[in-house]
């Protein structure tokens, strides 16, 4: 019998591994890494995906993610396909670049993320390949030590995990990223299949009008054909929530826009802004 797809939950937070086809390196030079982190933070801009850590190695990653609209399975598709492409397309190679699974867990319980999340980041220190964390350029540790921070990371979000006292949590962090390695290995709970064709289609989307009805059970608002008495604002939040729903399963902005029968810029404006869609379409 086949492994049954775990439920969706948004707000769930995952630590999700991966690591090169016969253990061969997945990154080559920094352009590469680039490339992932690049792709990474698309992905997850479109299924609202927090990302709370990272580490790039040679030959695997990690990641630490809390999901949004999107399934984990969705995001790692995603990812490892449009990154094995795109690198097997710049480096001239043909060829798997990631085993053919991928493995996950999710975490329940502060303590198992507080060995976790400092886990992640002496990844490079456990390998002897730099004396401290944060001089490995490729992960979100310089990011926890306020170096840098870019988009990417939410790093507040991350720490309150650990406390929801901000200098609490950070202390946490702090004392945890001091403290010598205790031997912690995280447990994987899921092992994952995904596509290895060469050229892999994206995954279909699921359709409009099975959005649309999932909007209309949810929300008692029918996007189409209307809903008496029905408040504008209360429009424009089911629509709003249809569009990122939209976004996530990989239909274009001008697709939903003839769909709802308005136009293309009230789409953008319903994915950027909160208030859902403008007065006029």
């Amino acid at each position: 019998m086949g492994r049954k797809t775990r439920e969706h939950k948004p707000g769930a937070v995952y630590h999700a591994y991966s690591r090169g086809n016969g253990g061969r390196n997945i990154f080559f030079d920094s352009e590469d890494r680039v490339l992932f982190l690049a792709i990474l933070a698309d992905v997850c801009l479109r299924t609202r995906c927090r990302v709370l850590a990272y580490c790039l190695m040679s030959n695997h990653f990690h990641l630490l993610l809390e999901l949004g609209l999107a399934s984990l399975e969705s995001i790692m598709r995603r990812v490892l396909c449009r990154y094995s492409r795109a690198t097997n397309r710049k480096n001239g190679r043909l060829g798997h670049i990631f085993q053919a699974r991928y493995k996950s867990k999710i975490c329940r319980g502060d303590r198992y993320y507080q060995k976790l999340l400092p886990y992640l980041h002496k990844n490079p220190v456990d390998a002897e390949m730099v004396e401290n964390a944060v001089d490995w350029k490729w992960s979100s540790a310089h990011q926890f030590e306020g170096a840098i921070r870019s988009s990417l990371v939410d790093v507040d979000r991350a720490l309150s995990y650990l406390s929801p006292e901000p200098e609490e949590a950070r202390r946490i962090y702090s004392e945890a990223m001091s403290a010598s390695s205790d031997g912690f290995e995280p447990d994987y709970d899921e092992r994952h299949y995904f596509c290895w064709r060469e050229n892999p289609k994206p995954p279909v989307p699921e359709g409009l009008d099975v959005l649309a009805m999932q909007i209309k059970t949810e929300h008692g608002i029918d996007l189409l054909g209307g809903t008496p008495g029905l408040r504008f604002q209360r429009l424009s939040q089911a629509r709003r929530d249809f569009a990122l729903r939209a976004i996530a399963e990989g239909h274009r902005g001008s697709t939903i826009a003839q769909f709802l029968g308005i136009s293309r810029s009230a789409v953008s404006h319903a994915l950027r802004f909160k208030d859902g869609f403008p007065g006029a379409s």
